[in-house]
C-alpha cells in the first residue's frame, strides 16, 4: 500500500507551493482549509430569484432572448412532467416517501416556471407593446406546440400580404 519499507503513510510537503502573480500556498492549508463545496448551499436550499427580481430583468433582454428563455422554461416543465409521471408511478409502487417529496417539489418549481413564462409573455405584449409570437423567436427547435399562442396564420406574409413575391415594406 505504502512504498516499499513504510509502514506509515507519507508526509505531505511542507514546502510552500507558490503561482506566479499569486500568493504562496502552503499544502497544509489546501488539507485544512473548509472545501468550497460546503460553502454553497445546496440546490434544495438554495432560494429561487423571486419572480419580481425576474421580471424586472427582461427589460434589459432583447426579444430573440425572451423567446429563447420562453422555450428552455417549456422544455424543462416538459422533462419535469415526463420525470413526474415516472416519479409517481415508482412512489406509488414502493410507497416511498422521499418519491412523494420529490413530486411536490417538481409541482412547485414548474408552478414557479409557469409564473417566469407568464412574465415573459408580460414583457412582450404589456410592457414592449408587441404581439406574443414565441414560435418565431424559439429558433429551428419550433418552442411552443399547439398552445394557440403562436400569433401567425400559416403562410409566408410579406408585410400582411402572402406570397405577393414583391419585398417591400419595412423590414426591421
Amino acid at each position: 500500500m505504502y512504498k516499499r519499507g513504510q509502514n506509515t503513510p507519507p508526509k505531505p510537503h511542507t514546502t510552500p507551493t507558490t503561482i506566479p502573480n499569486l500568493e504562496p500556498i502552503h499544502p497544509q492549508t489546501l488539507l485544512t482549509a473548509p472545501s468550497p463545496h460546503r460553502l454553497h448551499k445546496m440546490s434544495s436550499n438554495a432560494l429561487p430569484i423571486p419572480l419580481t427580481r425576474f421580471a424586472s430583468a427582461l427589460s434589459a433582454l432583447p426579444l430573440d432572448a425572451i423567446y429563447a428563455k420562453h422555450s428552455e422554461l417549456r422544455n424543462n416543465i416538459a422533462h419535469m412532467q415526463a420525470s413526474n409521471v415516472q416519479l409517481e408511478e415508482y412512489a406509488r409502487q414502493h410507497d416511498d416517501r422521499d418519491c412523494y417529496e420529490a413530486l411536490v417539489e417538481n409541482r412547485q418549481v414548474i408552478a414557479r416556471f409557469e409564473e417566469r413564462i407568464g412574465a415573459l409573455r408580460n414583457e412582450v405584449v404589456e410592457v414592449r407593446g408587441l404581439s406574443w409570437r414565441p414560435m418565431e423567436g424559439a429558433g429551428k427547435d419550433g418552442g411552443e406546440k399547439g398552445n394557440g399562442e403562436s400569433g401567425g396564420g400559416g403562410g409566408s406574409a410579406v408585410n400582411g400580404r402572402e406570397g405577393s413575391g414583391e419585398e417591400d415594406g419595412v423590414f426591421l
